[in-house]
């Protein structure tokens, strides 16, 4: 019994390891796809004065068709940039 349990255990911190590898790998690529199609969102509603914003505030010429591509690039960088305490009360 006692080498099931040790097998067990191993199994268990392979399997950690192995989801916790996964989570690293697909975590940035979902919060580029979450901030692409936001920029597709902006692109078909508001897109046109947007972009103008944009080139005006950076100095660029991006085109509208280049909402969700700034989009997902912004939303990739942004999640290196999230905390765990968005919201503190006073005294905590």
């Amino acid at each position: 019994m006692s080498k099931d349990n040790e097998l067990d255990e191993v199994a268990e911190v392979i399997s950690a390891i192995i989801v916790v590898t996964i989570l690293i790998i697909l975590l940035p690529l979902l919060t580029y796809w979450f901030g692409y199609f936001d920029g597709w969102l902006a692109m078909k509603t508001v897109g046109n004065p947007l972009i103008a914003s944009i080139n005006e505030v950076f100095g660029t010429s991006f085109s509208v068709r280049a909402l969700p591509k700034i989009g997902g690039a912004l939303g990739w960088i942004g999640g290196f940039f999230k905390t765990a305490t968005a919201f503190k009360r006073k005294g905590e």
